[in-house]
């Protein structure tokens, strides 16, 4: 290897294929080395006045200490546009856009961003429809989210649900269900063993086998039977990728968390929760 190979300045070119000067490497290095921008996300029509948009602009700049983009969004496609970006909270209402759409999105950004904690807080004045809609298609999130009536809102009543909600991105991304339910296990060895699943949520579950000694960081598939909850369209059984987080004394019990959920996945493990709380309601 030549030493004129080790100099990024001769290494690094432009499109046309000619090297970089200094100046254009310096701004190449830089680009590089930034940092993802964090958003905060404020979506709110008309029915909210200056004052509190305000204060939620505000508590968002503070509580992050600078390390947040505020955007106030104007539309719903420019809402569409920011659900791939790196979103740390998010604020809308029913005057930006209809309950049913304003879920609509909130589950695409959630979906996209499965492995985050994205907190919302629903500001309505249709609390009714709004929980409707929630429990249909976001129930398993209800951990990290909040609604508030705007009704009679006023700022005091505003700081409390923005504090409540910010504080929830310390707690799990989901809730856990209670289920007991008999599963198999397939090692990557391909060996099948029998487990029960004691709870889940949409990002882990606990386990429990009496054929296996689990390591942690160990990998394997679940099987989990979803035919007595769902149609019967989506199949008999629901496989997914896991990896063991966390190890009890036994090794016959394991905290995992699922890895590599798809998109139909994702959904038909939603469902399937909401099926679940509602049994248990």
């Amino acid at each position: 290897m030549s030493i004129d190979s080790l100099d990024p300045s001769k290494r690094a070119a432009d499109p046309s294929g000619s090297p970089l000067d200094e100046a254009q490497l310096s701004e190449f290095l830089r680009a590089a080395g930034k940092k993802r921008k964090n958003y905060g996300i404020i979506a709110v029509g008309k029915e909210i006045d200056d004052d509190s948009a305000k204060l939620v602009e505000k508590f968002l700049q503070e509580h992050f200490s600078g390390d947040l983009v505020v955007a106030k969004i104007s539309s719903v496609p420019e809402l569409e546009r920011f659900i791939t970006r790196q979103i740390r909270f998010v604020v809308i209402d029913d005057s930006f856009a209809s309950v049913s759409t304003n879920i609509r999105i909130i589950k695409r950004l959630k979906r996209r961003h499965h492995e985050e904690t994205i907190p919302v807080l629903f500001l309505t004045n249709k609390p009714q429809e709004l929980v409707f809609e929630y429990n249909r298609h976001l129930l398993a999130y209800q951990e990290t989210d909040h609604y508030l009536p705007t009704i009679g809102l006023t700022l005091a009543r505003l700081s409390e649900a923005l504090a409540l909600v910010s504080n929830r991105q310390q707690v799990r991304r989901s809730k856990r269900f209670p289920i007991n339910l008999p599963v198999k296990i397939r090692l990557l060895d391909g060996r099948d063993l029998d487990g029960e699943l004691e709870n889940i949520s949409l990002h882990g579950a606990l386990l429990h086998s009496r054929d296996h000694i689990f390591r942690l960081g160990e990998q394997m598939k679940v099987r989990i039977a979803i035919y007595e909850h769902l149609p019967i369209s989506l199949g008999e059984f629901m496989w997914l990728s896991a990896k063991a987080r966390r190890v009890l004394i036994s090794g016959s019990q394991i905290g995992v968390s699922w890895e590599h959920l798809g998109e139909q996945q994702i959904d038909t493990l939603s469902l399937f929760l909401t099926r679940l709380v509602r049994r248990f309601d």
